[in-house]
């Protein structure tokens, strides 16, 4: 059951817009269907899941690689079409990126890459409402 007291704490004045990340997670994890507001008409709703797949988001599977030269970069970005170097690391860009991650992990491999660290990004209800509003949530 949620506290309604709670639940309007979340809210600012105008009662259409959360301030604060925690209670995205939150309803990530509370609600079966969430609706997103912005000007005072729902934009969007659905599950979590179905979201999820609404315009052209991506989940990133985050590589840092202990040995990554040019031409390593260049061998396995003809690889995967959707990708960016950043240093040490690639970030790759997948609608799907828990059934791509092996791919790229035996193309590393295949390739003499030695992975370092992986970190997956999924598609939060943040990165949703960011997406389809093009607004920031406020922190207090």
């Amino acid at each position: 059951m949620i506290n309604v007291s709670n639940l309007r704490k979340t809210f600012d004045n105008s009662g259409k817009e959360l301030k604060n990340r925690n209670y995205m997670e939150e309803a990530e994890r509370l609600c079966d269907r969430i609706g997103i507001i912005d000007n005072g008409e729902i934009i969007a709703e659905g599950t979590l899941n179905e979201l999820r797949t609404l315009g052209s988001m991506k989940e990133t599977a985050v590589l840092t690689y202990t040995n990554l030269t040019d031409e390593r970069y260049n061998t396995i970005a003809k690889e995967w079409n959707d990708h960016q170097r950043i240093e040490n690391r690639i970030n790759f860009y997948s609608r799907n990126i828990q059934g791509d991650l092996f791919k790229i992990i035996l193309k590393c491999n295949e390739f003499g890459l030695d992975i370092q660290h992986i970190d997956i990004q999924k598609i939060s209800l943040e990165t949703i409402f960011l997406s389809l509003t093009g607004k920031q949530l406020r922190d207090r």
